[in-house]
């Protein structure tokens, strides 16, 4: 059973920053699909990740400081990263 890409992305954006491993149990609110087996397609997009652009996100979550729900910075942080989801058409 797989999940749907995009649930990834934060998985994806940290994953060089963390020992951990992702949770091995599905968040509340999501849920698992099962996605047809397309390797040719998991090549492609695993060739677009760059750990450039992971560190350059992730710095520019921290500039915006504490990102706590309910925050202005947190909700500057959510809005900036909506954007950027936007951009990619997601």
């Amino acid at each position: 059973m797989r999940t749907n890409p995009v649930f990834l992305l934060p998985i994806l954006l940290l994953a060089p920053f963390s020992d951990a491993a992702p949770p091995a149990i599905t968040p509340p609110g999501v849920y698992a699909i099962d996605l047809p087996q397309e390797p040719a397609l998991e090549r492609e997009l695993a060739g677009m990740i760059s750990e450039e652009r992971m560190q350059e996100t992730v710095r520019a979550l921290c500039d915006f400081g504490p990102r706590m729900g309910g925050t202005s910075s947190g909700d500057a942080a959510a809005s900036w990263l909506a954007g950027e989801f936007r951009q990619a058409g997601l």
